[in-house]
């Protein structure tokens, strides 16, 4: 969705109320607000987070928070969500173990041809730092169009170096692309 503000700013900061806790500012502030709630409250961001934000208010306040209806657009990852993502798996243990660099280019070369798979909106410096937190290699294997996985959520040149059992328990959380490496992930594991 194309969502804008209008150009006259109401006099007073806003105020939004979304999953039963509500949230006061500026629409910025807001939006950092959700994301620091996610994380207090150990939330993994869904994809597609920011248009729930957008419509609650939009809900409220139709006149300045405009809907341009839809755009169309590559399918996107938010610095955001990758973020989230990767406090959940840093929550599961993950430390600086990862799989073999076979194993690694074998599953971003599945990436490669998802149709899930899209643009990660974001600066490098972004990218980079989540990289850094991963303390994965500093290889990209996947092409920029399919750096960030819709699905999940994560940052495709990094999460193809995971190790299985820090992945495992999302394999039936999402809607995984029928060829898509994660339904290879060992059951057994669990």
């Amino acid at each position: 969705m194309g969502w804008i503000t209008g150009s006259k700013r109401p006099a007073r900061p806003l105020e939004v109320t979304i999953d039963g806790f509500t949230y006061k500012g500026w629409v910025s502030g807001i939006f950092r607000a959700y994301l620091q709630r996610s994380s207090v409250d150990n939330r993994l961001l869904p994809q597609g987070w920011e248009d729930k934000v957008w419509r609650a208010l939009h809900a409220k306040y139709p006149s300045y928070i405009i809907n341009e209806g839809p755009k169309e657009a590559p399918p996107q990852v938010s610095i955001s969500t990758i973020k989230s993502f990767l406090s959940m798996v840093r929550r599961r243990g993950l430390a600086r173990e990862v799989v073999s660099e076979d194993v690694a280019r074998a599953r971003a070369a599945i990436c490669s041809e998802c149709p899930k798979a899209g643009v990660i909106t974001g600066c490098s410096a972004c990218k980079s730092l989540v990289k850094s937190i991963l303390k994965t290699p500093k290889t990209n294997f996947v092409p920029h169009d399919k750096s960030g996985c819709t699905v999940c959520g994560c940052f495709v040149d990094a999460k193809v170096w995971i190790k299985d059992e820090h992945l495992v328990d999302e394999l039936s959380n999402h809607d995984w692309w029928e060829d898509c490496w994660m339904r290879t992930l060992d059951s057994a594991i669990r």
